[in-house]
C-alpha cells in the first residue's frame, strides 16, 4: 500500500513545528514574567516613596513642636516609645509588604540647633529584602509667641458684679508651667489677665490650659474644661465665684470675779475642732491663727463650706504664768486633781453652767466640743478664771562679807516641771511680782504662788518654786573708781507650800562679792594707706570704738587715739574687744573683717591688766573712690551700631542699692557719674596686700525697651576705680531673636 502523499507532513517538519511552538510559547512566558516583576518592582518603589513622603510630612510636623525632643528614646517611630504623636501605621493594611519604617536622628554638624533625620523604609521583594532611605535636615523652629488668657471674675452666677482679690492660677496641660495672677478692678469688662506685669506682653506658652481659682469667703473654683492658648492671641474665659455660706462667730472675755482683766501677757486662747486647732479667719476672711497670744479677749469666725453645724471648743493655756487659774474644786467638790486647773478655763472641762468634767481633754475632742455653731450665728462664750492663791515668805539678804545687801530684790519662778523647762516669772496684773530688801537686807511678807493648788507635789527641785535674789554689790572699777554691780545669788527651792500654810522663812541669801575690775588702756594710730596716695598717712577725725565704747574724746588731729584716764588708773576693763573705725571719707574698719577689709591676722585688740596695749594697735584704712559710667544701648552690628533711645537703664550697685533709673539719649547714650568704684581697686589686686578682702564686689546695668521690640539685657561692671570712667555697651536683641 502506498503510504506517500504530496499533502502529508514529513517527521521533521511535525519536530520543526513543535520547536518553533515552544520557542514563542518560551518567549511570551519570560515577556509576561518580566511585565509582572517591573509592575511588582514599580508598585513598591512607588509606594515606598509614598511612605517616605508621608514620613517627611509627618516629621517636619512633629519637629514644629517637640524639636528637643527629636530623635530620643521617647521621639521614634512606633511601635517604639511615641510621646510626639507620630503617627502608629498599620504597614500591612496600608503598605502589603512593608516590612518597617525608621527613624534616626543626629545632630548636624555638632550644631543642637541643626538635625538630619535618616527615615528608611523595608520591604519584601521577590524573596529579598529592599529598603529605601530619605535624608531630612531640620532646622529649630522659631519659639511661637506667647498668648494670653483674660476674663471678667463675678461674685455669683446671677451677678454682674465684678470680684477682685481672686487668687487665679493656669498650668498648661502636660506641662509644668504655671502662672498666676490677682483680680483687680475692672477695666474693659476685664478684671484679670495674665500680662507680663512690667512690658505688659503676653507670657502664656501656646496649648492647653487649666484655670483654677480660689478666694477667701468662695467655694474653689476649676474651669470645666481645659482651654487652648493661640500664639498671639487672648483667650476669654469669664466665670464666677460661689460664696461659702455665712461665716459664724464666736468671741468671748477673760473675767475675774465677773470684771475683765487688764494683762494675760504670757497665757493664750485657743479654739480646737476634734482635738487640732481650728481653721479660723478674721472679719475680712482672711486666715488667721487659731491661738490668741497676750490678748484679754477673743474673736473667731469660723467659715463655711455647707450648711451642717460645727463644734469647738474654747480654752486657755499657761494661765498660771499671769497669776490666774481656774477654781475646778470650788465649783463643785473634789471632782480634778488639783484645786486649781493651772492652764486656766476649758469649754470642754466646764459646761454652760459651771459643771465639770475634769476627764474630758483640755482642748476638747469628739463628743467634748461643746460650742456649737451654724453659718451666720455670732456667740459671746465669756471666760471665767481666778488668782492664784498664795503663801508668804521672807528672809534676809547679805553679801559673802556677811554685809546686809540694802535694797535687794527678791524674785520668784514657777517650777520648770510644769513650764516645758523654762521656769517663768511669777506675775500678776501684768508685771513681774517681788520683794525688797530693808536697809538691813531683811525682807517680809513676799506673797508666791501656793504651788501645790495647781501641780502635784514633787521632791525634786525642778518640782519646787525658785526663789532668788538680786543686789547691788561695791567693788572697785577702772579709773580707780568705786563702782557697783548687779549680782546675784544662788537659788532656794521652795516647797510644797500650799494655801493656808504660814509664812514661811526661807534663810539667807548670800551675794558673792566679785573681786575688783582688772584694767587697762589701748593705744594706737589711724593712718590712710600709702598705696591711695597718703603720703603723710595719719587720718584725723576717724571714730575709735573698742568693743562697745565710742569715745571720740580720745582722738586727736593727727590721727592718734589713746584710751586712758584722766587722773590715775586704767580705763578699760580687761579682756578681748572687737575693734572698729570709722571715717566718711574711708571704707569702715572692722577687725572681724568687712567687704573692704581682711580679718585682722593679730585678731581683736586685747586690753591687758595694768598695760597699755603693747605693740600699739595700729589701722590703715583706704580711702573711699568714685567714678563715671558710660555707654550705649544699641542692636545690630556692635561694629556699625544703632542706638536704641528711650531705653530704661538702672545701676545697681554691690551694696545693692539702687540708683535712679535714667533713659538713653535720642543716640542710644546713657551717662552714671560720680559713682561709688567697684572693689577691690585694680592697685589693690596688684599689690599683693592680703590687708584687704579681694573678694569682688561689682555693679550691675539692666536695660529695659519700653517699647516691648527688644528683649532686656544686663551687664556687670567690675573695674571702676577711683576717677575712672569705664565705658559699658550694651546690646538688646529683638524679642525671639536666637
Amino acid at each position: 500500500m502506498n503510504l506517500s502523499s504530496k499533502n502529508a507532513l514529513s517527521i521533521v517538519e511535525v519536530l520543526a513545528g513543535i520547536v518553533i511552538v515552544s520557542v514563542i510559547g518560551t518567549a511570551s512566558w519570560f515577556s509576561i514574567t518580566t511585565t509582572m516583576r517591573a509592575g511588582e518592582m514599580a508598585r513598591n518603589r512607588n509606594m515606598a516613596n509614598n511612605l517616605l513622603q508621608h514620613s517627611q510630612e509627618e516629621l517636619r510636623r512633629v519637629a514644629r513642636t517637640n524639636f528637643n525632643l527629636l530623635g530620643t528614646s521617647g521621639c521614634l517611630f512606633p511601635p517604639l516609645t511615641n510621646t510626639c504623636g507620630f503617627e502608629d501605621i498599620d504597614l500591612d493594611k496600608f503598605y502589603p509588604g512593608f516590612i518597617s519604617r525608621t527613624l534616626e536622628v543626629q545632630l548636624e554638624a555638632g550644631e543642637a540647633g541643626f538635625k538630619k533625620a535618616i527615615i528608611s523604609v523595608q520591604w519584601n521583594e521577590m524573596g529579598k529584602v529592599k529598603t529605601l532611605h530619605s535624608i531630612v535636615l531640620l532646622s529649630r523652629p522659631p519659639d511661637e509667641l506667647p498668648g494670653n488668657i483674660s476674663g471678667k471674675v463675678t461674685s455669683d452666677a446671677d451677678s454682674d458684679d465684678d470680684l477682685p482679690n481672686v487668687n487665679i492660677k493656669v498650668k498648661r496641660s502636660g506641662a509644668s508651667e504655671e502662672a498666676d495672677t490677682i483680680s483687680g478692678g475692672l477695666e474693659d469688662d476685664v478684671n484679670y489677665n495674665f500680662l507680663d506685669p512690667i512690658s505688659n506682653r503676653f507670657i502664656l506658652t501656646p496649648g492647653d490650659w487649666q484655670l483654677t481659682a480660689t478666694r477667701n469667703g468662695f467655694k474653689p473654683y476649676t474651669h470645666s474644661i481645659l482651654k487652648s492658648v493661640k500664639s498671639g492671641e487672648t483667650t476669654d474665659i469669664d466665670f464666677a465665684m460661689i460664696p461659702n455660706p455665712a461665716s459664724a462667730r464666736i468671741r468671748g472675755r477673760i473675767l475675774e470675779s465677773g470684771t475683765p482683766i487688764s494683762f494675760f501677757h504670757n497665757g493664750e486662747i485657743h479654739i480646737t475642732m476634734n482635738g487640732s486647732l481650728a481653721a479660723v479667719v478674721n472679719s475680712n476672711n482672711n486666715s488667721i491663727s487659731a491661738i490668741v497670744r497676750g490678748r484679754t479677749s477673743y474673736d473667731f469666725f469660723i467659715p463655711f463650706e455647707d450648711e451642717d453645724p460645727k463644734c469647738f471648743t474654747i480654752a486657755t493655756k499657761d494661765a498660771f504664768k499671769e497669776g490666774y487659774g481656774y477654781p475646778v474644786n470650788a465649783a463643785g467638790g473634789l471632782s480634778c486633781p488639783f484645786n486649781y486647773r493651772s492652764d486656766g478655763w476649758s469649754s470642754a472641762v466646764v459646761d454652760e453652767n459651771g459643771n465639770l468634767t475634769c476627764e474630758n481633754p483640755a482642748f476638747g475632742g469628739p463628743g467634748a466640743d461643746r460650742i456649737c455653731v451654724n453659718p451666720g450665728d455670732d456667740i459671746m462664750e465669756d471666760i471665767s478664771l481666778s488668782d492664784v492663791r498664795e503663801v508668804k515668805i521672807k528672809g534676809d539678804v547679805v553679801d559673802s562679807n556677811g554685809n546686809a545687801v540694802s535694797g535687794a530684790t527678791i524674785f520668784a519662778r514657777w517650777p520648770r516641771d510644769y513650764d516645758d523647762s523654762a521656769r517663768a516669772w511669777w506675775r500678776t496684773d501684768g508685771a513681774t511680782r517681788k520683794a525688797t530688801a530693808d536697809d538691813g537686807g531683811v525682807f517680809t511678807g513676799f506673797g508666791v504662788p501656793a504651788v501645790q493648788d495647781l501641780f502635784p507635789n514633787g521632791s525634786s527641785n525642778d518640782a519646787k518654786l525658785l526663789v532668788f535674789a538680786k543686789g547691788s554689790i561695791e567693788i572697785g572699777g577702772c579709773c580707780n573708781k568705786r563702782i557697783k554691780v548687779d549680782k546675784q545669788s544662788a537659788p532656794k527651792y521652795i516647797g510644797p507650800p500650799s494655801a493656808g500654810d504660814p509664812e514661811f522663812d526661807v534663810g539667807t541669801f548670800v551675794i558673792n562679792v566679785p573681786a575688783d575690775l582688772g584694767c587697762g588702756d589701748a593705744e594706737g594710730v589711724i593712718t590712710g594707706d600709702p598705696l591711695a596716695g597718703f603720703k603723710s598717712g595719719a587720718v584725723p577725725g576717724a571714730r575709735v570704738r573698742v568693743g562697745g565704747r565710742d569715745d571720740d574724746d580720745y582722738i586727736d588731729s593727727t590721727g592718734d587715739y589713746k584710751y586712758f584716764c584722766p587722773d590715775s588708773g586704767f580705763r578699760i576693763p580687761a579682756t578681748t574687744y572687737a575693734f572698729r573705725v570709722e571715717q566718711s571719707d574711708f571704707y569702715p574698719y572692722h577687725s572681724s573683717g568687712t567687704n573692704y577689709y581682711a580679718p585682722n591676722p593679730n585678731g581683736h585688740i586685747r586690753i591687758k591688766v595694768d598695760q597699755t596695749t603693747i605693740p600699739p594697735y595700729n589701722v590703715k584704712l583706704w580711702p573711699k573712690g568714685k567714678g563715671n559710667i558710660t555707654g550705649k544701648v544699641f542692636t545690630g552690628d556692635p561694629d556699625f551700631p544703632i542706638g536704641i533711645a528711650g531705653a530704661n537703664v538702672e545701676l545697681i550697685l554691690s551694696d545693692g542699692r539702687h540708683l535712679p533709673i535714667i533713659q538713653t539719649d535720642a543716640s542710644g547714650d546713657y551717662n552714671f557719674n560720680d559713682v561709688d568704684e567697684t572693689w577691690p581697686p585694680s592697685i589693690v589686686v596688684s599689690s599683693g596686700d592680703n590687708y584687704y578682702n579681694k573678694t569682688p564686689q561689682i555693679h550691675t546695668i539692666k536695660v529695659t525697651d519700653l517699647t516691648g521690640i527688644y528683649e532686656a539685657a544686663a551687664a556687670s561692671v567690675a573695674n571702676l576705680d577711683r576717677g575712672q570712667t569705664v565705658t559699658v555697651n550694651i546690646e538688646l536683641h529683638a524679642q525671639g531673636y536666637f
